[in-house]
């Protein structure tokens, strides 16, 4: 890791992308809302259309090492003002041997695989160009670290229930790390590894009970694991029920499809670009909205070539009780279901799985579900290394194999190198700088040729073989690795320089109390949406007008977040919009922008379709006019001098405003409207409406009241008295468990 990543660590080049936009703006306003507030992030007032950030399952805020990245802040550096940067990249790297060493563990202990075998095969999982381009991704890493962890586990689990509940632990864990859409996807490997074991029980007529041991105790473990995770679970349910993702249409889950294309990137890792650097010019033949580390998937030309040598040496020889074989069959079929699936609407398998089985129509980038492929390429790398070392006459009698395989390597390197794939998938000019990036690759499937031949004439001693073996793995990932990101552009210098622009500056001196927002325009040119500069300085910056938009952010958020008005700059001073930045630069100060709170005595009632969709008529005046989804059982009035609301105290999960009405009022609250906030009047709970689609108000009578609103969800309150049931529980079963274990004579 320290020979890949040592530029990270000094400080020479840094994350980007997801990082630098979503992945640590959230863990520094969870180190913020933790060390300075003292309470849990449950609501981000600041980006992202004011989220209900703790329950988003993206959010990562329960898992272990994302805590432990605060409590390490909060005791070494107690003056720090924001969590350094290094230590969330840092943790992200930290799984990367994690994975490695699970591979290996797995190898060793599940398919009797010789150490080195088992070593060059983990690094293939934990350094393969998959996990490079994934490092801006913190919770895809943590998920891929730990699968292979389960992996081990489960097969452990199909004989002992004390592994059952391990694996329900760690499982559980492991949905807190985010990125639920990649838990789901392992939960159905594992799944479907099960009943592949019990049916090979089953052939092998040991009788019911140990068929249909691995079942039971796999259930077991989906209940602690389900248990574990309520504490995120359950909110995530509270807000994908009313999110934009409670059904996606066949093109938008079918979005980041592979086509035959991106299967060149199993031989040319870098053909589709790497970052930073360029991708190949977007086209009708390419998803004009896929991202080309989503096709990477290489992990070495020699790696690759021994997992197909691996299916085919124990094809013929598997046997149920041959740990190298035994699940053969189940890894050949689950691959080839693996990257059917990851073409989706390229090919046929997906429609059906999106229209018949549950939750897949929640989900998008179908290409995810190849990184098992991976996976089971890796371990079958591990066999076929082993085979390589201890049985190399059983390589030689395969070696027409061998030379097709190279053949097969240097072909589509060559091809790629002098453009053809070029003008295949895209007609246009040979790109610029292309040689820089295939050349690698092209030459390590020459070492290999050359390898392989030197292994057929023996001319190697086995100790050579081995280091040469070594060599040409690890140089492989590692040169993919190195050269993959080489970002310089520092986070915290991009931040400091954004947030002391004049625009700013000027917008936090004039609104610093009163909660105003000011809008940066989704363009690439702009820096708000580079720095994501809300979470850093507590002031209500969006970056998108539009719900649209706003799902292309973050496609958790809420439906109809924002007012239904056509006239987009009234929509934006309804949401309390005072200035508005486009993606040039150019600034625009909003004439009208409702204030935070508002005293309205006039309303019109409006539930449009199904309560959530309003239809406000562009005549309405709504600065004297609120529209609601419901009646709030108040008469209507006018507006008298002396009605005010005024703020006395404000922080991220609790207000507490004093209202003066001289007669009955409708009090607004220019936030986003949640299920999860409750409100009091006096003290009396009172029943929150919708407002303008996307805000809060609450019905008052005439006097001077005392109005709170806290964030109060009942999904987390039992989410996590459920979760802590099922550890405590859990870990007392095993504590006991292994003690009356351990007195058995």
């Amino acid at each position: 890791m320290l020979a890949i990543y040592w530029p990270v660590f000094l400080g020479h080049r840094f994350f980007w992308e997801d990082f630098f936009i979503q992945e640590y703006p959230i863990r520094e306003y969870c180190f913020y809302m933790i060390r300075f507030v003292h309470e849990l992030p449950f609501w981000n007032p600041y980006s992202w259309a004011w989220s209900p950030l703790l329950a988003d399952a993206q959010s990562g805020f329960w898992y272990p090492t994302n805590l432990l990245q605060i409590g390490m802040t909060w005791l070494t550096m107690p003056h720090a003002a924001h969590l350094p940067v290094l230590i969330p990249e840092t943790m992200t790297l930290l799984h990367l041997p994690l994975a490695a060493l699970g591979v290996f563990v797995l190898l060793r202990k599940e398919f009797r695989v010789s150490g080195i075998a088992a070593l060059l095969a983990g690094l293939c999982w934990g350094f393969g160009v998959r996990m490079a381009a994934e490092q801006n991704h913190s919770m895809q890493i943590i998920q891929l670290a730990l699968l292979p962890w389960e992996t081990l586990l489960l097969m452990r689990a199909w004989k002992s229930w004390r592994y059952a509940i391990g694996l329900g632990l760690l499982f559980g864990i492991s949905f807190f790390a985010g990125q639920p859409q990649t838990f789901f996807f392992i939960a159905i490997f594992l799944s479907v590894f099960t009943v592949a074991e019990t049916l090979i029980r089953f052939q092998k007529k040991n009788g019911m009970v140990d068929a249909s041991t691995p079942l039971l105790y796999f259930t077991l473990a989906i209940l602690i694991t389900t248990g574990v995770a309520c504490v995120q679970l359950l909110s995530s349910m509270e807000l994908v029920a009313l999110s934009a993702r409670t059904h996606l249409n066949f093109d938008d889950a079918s979005s980041a499809s592979l086509h035959l294309g991106h299967i060149i990137d199993f031989f040319v890792p870098k053909f589709y670009g790497e970052y930073p650097g360029f991708n190949i010019p977007k086209s009708p033949t390419i998803h004009d909205h896929f991202w080309y580390w989503e096709a990477t998937f290489y992990w070495g030309a020699l790696a690759e070539i021994l997992s197909l040598f691996a299916i085919i040496a124990h094809w013929k020889r598997r046997e149920a009780d041959d740990p190298k074989s035994r699940h053969l069959f189940f890894f050949v079929a689950f691959s080839i279901f693996a990257l059917g699936f990851g073409l989706g609407d390229n090919f046929i398998v997906s429609w059906p799985i999106w229209q018949f089985v549950p939750i897949f129509d929640h989900f998008r980038a179908p290409n995810r579900m190849v990184w098992f492929l991976w996976f089971i390429g890796t371990l079958l790398t591990g066999l076929g290394l082993d085979i390589l070392i201890q049985e190399r006459d059983a390589v030689i009698r395969h070696k027409r194999f061998f030379y097709w395989a190279v053949g097969v390597f240097l072909t589509f390197n060559i091809l790629s190198l002098v453009g053809v794939f070029d003008y295949v998938f895209k007609p246009h000019l040979l790109r610029p700088g292309l040689a820089r990036i295939i050349v690698p690759s092209l030459v390590a499937s020459l070492l290999t040729g050359l390898f392989l031949i030197s292994v057929f004439r023996q001319s190697l001693s086995p100790k050579l073989l081995l280091v040469c073996t070594a060599l040409l793995i690890a140089g492989d990932l590692w040169y993919q690795d190195f050269t993959w990101h080489r970002n310089t552009l520092d986070r915290e210098i991009v931040v400091a320089q954004d947030s002391s622009s004049s625009l700013i500056q000027t917008f936090r001196h004039l609104h610093n109390n009163d909660h105003a927002k000011l809008l940066i325009d989704r363009g690439e040119d702009s820096n708000g949406v580079r720095a994501n500069l809300g979470m850093f300085l507590r002031l209500p910056i969006e970056d998108a007008k539009d719900s649209v938009s706003l799902r292309d952010l973050n496609q958790l958020l809420p439906q109809s977040a924002l007012a239904a008005d056509q006239d987009p700059t009234r929509r934006m001073e309804i949401m309390g919009v005072a200035t508005m930045v486009s993606g040039t630069g150019a600034i625009s100060e909003l004439p009208h922008p409702l204030s935070f709170l508002m005293l309205y005595h006039q309303w019109i009632v409006d539930s449009g379709r199904n309560g959530h969709t309003l239809s406000i008529a562009n005549s309405i005046d709504f600065t004297k006019e609120l529209s609601l989804t419901e009646n709030p059982q108040l008469l209507l009035g006018s507006k008298m001098l002396p009605d005010t609301a005024i703020l006395r105290s404000y922080d991220e999960n609790h207000l507490r405003m004093m209202v003066m009405a001289s007669q009955p009022s409708m009090l607004f609250v220019n936030d986003l409207f949640y299920p999860a906030w409750r409100a009091t009047v006096d003290g009396k709970a009172t029943k929150i409406i919708r407002a303008f689609t996307g805000g809060r108000a609450v019905p008052v009578t005439a006097g001077i009241h005392d109005v709170e609103m806290h964030y109060d969800s009942a999904a987390f309150d039992l989410g996590w008295k459920i979760t802590l049931g099922t550890l405590t529980i859990s870990v007392l079963v095993l504590i006991i468990g292994w003690k009356q274990q351990g007195n058995t004579p």
